[in-house]
């Protein structure tokens, strides 16, 4: 499966790049809408999230895998 990034013109999808395929190949179009608000809402909740203070879980994670915890390193 090769992806092509297209531009809809109104009639045709126009590839940004060229193709090589031969004439009449047949294609299927996956849409995938570009809206700038949900992205950045998403990038914000993304950021948010990793800034805020750490959870119990990260601190449980970290405190495993510290170099001195023997519970995740002498254990098979």
């Amino acid at each position: 499966m090769t992806a092509i990034h297209v531009i809809f013109n109104g009639k045709h999808f126009v590839p940004n790049e060229p193709v090589l395929l031969p004439a009449d190949s047949k294609a299927v179009v996956w849409v995938t809408p570009d809206d700038p608000a949900a992205r950045a809402k998403l990038d914000a909740e993304i950021r948010a999230y990793y800034q805020s203070a750490p959870d119990r879980d990260d601190e449980a994670w970290a405190k495993t895998t510290a170099r001195e915890s023997s519970s995740a390193w002498d254990e098979e």
